[in-house]
């Protein structure tokens, strides 16, 4: 079965450490964890704390060149490290049912996807890729695309795996697609976060890469 732990390892590579960017919608953020999001995190008062270290009396927003001294407070808070873990393990792998996925690769991609754009879009990626690969209806009928991994998706996603190993990768391809034309699609109807596409196509040219 999928490991919740080198998941998290490989997507932290991508989600860094404190920003507070003026172009990103989910506000400050720490690790990939938006406050616009995740507003009720706990981690929140530990992380704040060592940014009114670095920002000193006069406060306000920390300048891009001092995130990294926030960072530094940080590192060995091993309290912090099971915050992070704990909140992306519920709110993004346990939501999409990835400890039972057979598939390592294609959990890693479902759950960096939910990391990067919420649960909802890599489960309708999901919905839609099995559905496009079911022959049209010959091996299973058709799943309602409803955006949630409820019993009927989990069950036809793992039965898939399970019984056409062949053609998981082809099934990640179809998820990774996806989600490359949605970073497309952001970035035309909000040029301000093209800030933010190479990062994006990054992640996704990765992942790419290790289905080969």
């Amino acid at each position: 079965m999928a490991d919740f732990r080198l998941a998290e390892k490989k997507t932290g590579r991508f989600e860094g450490g404190y920003s507070d960017s003026t172009s990103d919608a989910g506000g400050e953020t720490y690790r990939g964890i938006a406050t616009v999001f995740n507003p009720s995190w706990p981690g929140w008062p530990r992380v704040r704390a060592a940014r009114a270290q670095v920002a000193g009396p006069r406060g306000g927003r920390l300048p891009r060149d001092a995130w990294k001294k926030v960072d530094a407070l940080l590192v060995a808070d091993a309290v912090l490290d099971r915050q992070v873990s704990d909140l992306y393990k519920a709110e993004y792998w346990d939501k999409l049912g990835l400890d039972l996925f057979p598939s390592q690769v294609v959990a890693e991609i479902l759950y960096d996807a939910a990391v990067n754009c919420g649960t909802g879009k890599p489960a309708l990626w999901l919905q839609k890729g099995l559905n496009a690969l079911n022959e049209q209806g010959k091996l299973y009928p058709d799943l309602t695309e409803d955006s949630g991994v409820g019993q009927k998706t989990l069950a036809v996603a793992l039965d898939f795996q399970r019984r056409w190993p062949d053609r998981v990768p082809i099934l990640a391809a179809a998820v990774l697609g996806q989600r490359i034309v949605f970073h497309m699609e952001r970035t035309r109807e909000r040029p301000d976060q093209e800030a933010f596409a190479r990062s994006w196509f990054g992640r996704v040219a990765r992942q790419m890469g290790e289905l080969s």
